[in-house]
């Protein structure tokens, strides 16, 4: 009966906490081999539930001890990995190793909910009870979310919103499906200074692929060597099961596009975007230029003779859309993204002040702001309050007069309408898809790949936003006005069909509207007061206002 006294909670799986452990010359030698040797450990001592066989030895694939190695000889470890390989429980035998033979170390166990968490803490404590006595620290807690050994040691398992994960410090945080956890990269800017303030501790980030996020921008960062984090990949074929007979059933079943997301680890963005999905997986971005201010990203210095657009998608500063400053350098072909100011909590007030300035430092770019609702005020103020001349007008036609122009029709911009949007994203596809608009920010890309179909137009999809793209939909409408190619020298349509001809892969199913396409006849109307043809002009943008 005495013996009972050893075990924790009467279980006799379990050795309680502070029960001496007598230890033989052969014992403490198994002790250390184990300690020095995590695959001899997991092999001989981790325990699994096999479907077939029930409880058996873990048998590792090669993939399994790669894993192993790579969470033993890195910090900081990034798992794009096939479903059902075993990701897991590989996992599992890793903390398991590390929380017994290392004292007082706090590890949590995060994913994108608290119930999946503690599905794989339930693995880890399953596999602890398979230890021998002399490998348990012992047991203090043996909690459904929580443990804590005899050797100071504890792991805690919930969500990213959990307040048992978020204001602690650990020595090691692992991240289960990173790449489906909403909210995740709040929770990874909050917790990675604490964790990465360690020499030692660690980070381990797995998902299978969920689109364009954080963890898709990690991991091929890591791929290309521009982060610290070891990239681990674990593809389908490396499972002895999976053969191609299983590969082709699975496709029939589910789908060719669900086949490669689920087991090909191939990142797709979400259906019917209006950039091609093929595109978009090829698009890569660049590391901004340090500067102090966090809502801005710049990638290239503004070049003396160089000639810029910045178009500005203006919100209401309260938290929810962001007021977006795109900057774009149209000296030559590729047309390059250099610049993006994003905020969602400027004001209105001040965004004049912003474009300013950035209207100046890139060599008193052209502005086009679009005027729908808070617009006009901001494209107004920096006409008339700041008496910035290069800021691009517009005016609304109304009715059938052309001539029934007024001067409170002008916008100092473009006010967005269903036509004016369909030729915007109509010429943004085809300038991105035929390499004649080079975009460098991750923020753009992340909302092109959620930029998708809704009825007869694109917008962002539920819980997503698309104002970065909609200044893109700007600018591209501004490219094909026969204004710009005037004043900068290009022809942006040849220039993209001359593209396309060469390109025999390019998909040719959207094409460039023509300025006066019968079928989508634009509603911008803007009066030309030059000296040539005064009043009888059907170009839908004019000069700046002051060279009226």
């Amino acid at each position: 009966m005495a013996q009972i006294n050893n075990f924790y909670n009467g279980n006799p799986k379990l050795k309680k906490a502070g029960i001496k452990q007598p230890y033989t010359k052969e014992l403490k030698a198994e002790y250390r081999k184990c300690r020095d040797d995590i695959i001899y450990f997991t092999k001989k001592y981790c325990k699994i539930v096999s479907l077939d066989e029930g409880l058996v030895n873990f048998e590792l694939r090669d993939y399994q001890e790669r894993l192993l190695n790579d969470y033993s000889n890195n910090r900081f470890n990034i798992v794009l990995t096939s479903r059902q390989t075993g990701k897991t429980i590989t996992t599992a035998a890793f903390l398991i190793h590390y929380l017994v033979f290392n004292g007082y170390k706090s590890v949590a166990l995060v994913a994108n909910k608290a119930k999946t968490a503690r599905e794989i803490l339930h693995r880890m404590k399953r596999m602890y009870e398979g230890l021998p006595f002399f490998l348990q620290p012992g047991v203090v807690e043996w909690n459904k979310s929580s443990v804590e050994l005899g050797n100071g040691s504890t792991v805690v398992a919930g969500s990213t919103t959990s307040d048992t994960i978020r204001g602690f410090s650990f020595n090691m945080v692992m991240v289960d499906e990173a790449g489906f956890i909403d909210g995740f990269e709040d929770f990874y800017t909050s917790t990675y200074p604490v964790v990465s303030s360690g020499k030692e501790s660690k980070i381990i980030l797995i998902s299978t692929p969920n689109g364009i996020n954080l963890f898709y921008k990690l991991w091929k960062e890591a791929k290309l060597g521009h982060n610290t984090f070891h990239p681990s990949r674990v593809d389908w074929w490396e499972v002895p099961h999976y053969d191609e007979a299983w590969k082709t059933e699975t496709i029939k079943n589910i789908g060719q596009k669900r086949f490669d997301q689920e087991y090909g680890n191939k990142f797709y963005g979400s259906s019917g975007t209006l950039i091609d999905g093929n595109k978009l997986e090829l698009l890569t971005w660049v590391d901004s230029l340090e500067n102090d201010d966090e809502n801005y990203n710049e990638y290239n210095e503004p070049e003396k003779g160089h000639n810029y657009v910045i178009t500005v998608d203006p919100s209401e500063g309260v938290g929810i859309d962001s007021s977006v400053c795109n900057v774009m350098d149209i000296t030559e072909f590729p047309y390059k993204q250099v610049a993006v100011y994003k905020n969602n909590l400027v004001p209105v007030l001040l965004l004049p002040e912003i474009v300013i300035q950035l209207a100046h430092k890139f060599n008193m770019a052209y502005v086009l702001v679009e005027t729908n609702s808070i617009g006009a005020q901001v494209g107004s103020t920096i006409y008339y309050d700041y008496e910035y001349d290069n800021i691009i007008t517009s005016a609304i036609k109304y009715g059938d007069n052309e001539l029934g122009i007024s001067s409170k029709n002008l916008d100092f911009g473009l006010r967005m309408t269903k036509k004016s949007k369909l030729i915007g994203c109509s010429n943004l596809k085809q300038l991105i898809e035929s390499d004649k608009l080079e975009i460098q920010d991750f923020d753009t890309i992340e909302e092109l790949n959620t930029f998708s179909k809704k009825g007869k137009s694109y917008e962002a999809e539920e819980n997503k936003h698309d104002d970065i793209v909609m200044t893109l939909v700007s600018f591209a409408w501004l490219t094909t006005q026969d204004y710009f190619s005037d004043l900068f020298n290009v022809d942006v349509k040849r220039e993209v069909l001359n593209k396309m001809k060469g390109d025999m892969n390019m998909p040719m199913n959207v094409g460039f509207m023509p300025d006066h396409n019968p079928e989508l006849p634009t509603d911008i109307y803007v009066p030309d007061y030059g000296i040539n043809n005064p009043m009888n002009s059907q170009n839908e943008l004019n000069i700046p206002f002051d060279q009226w």
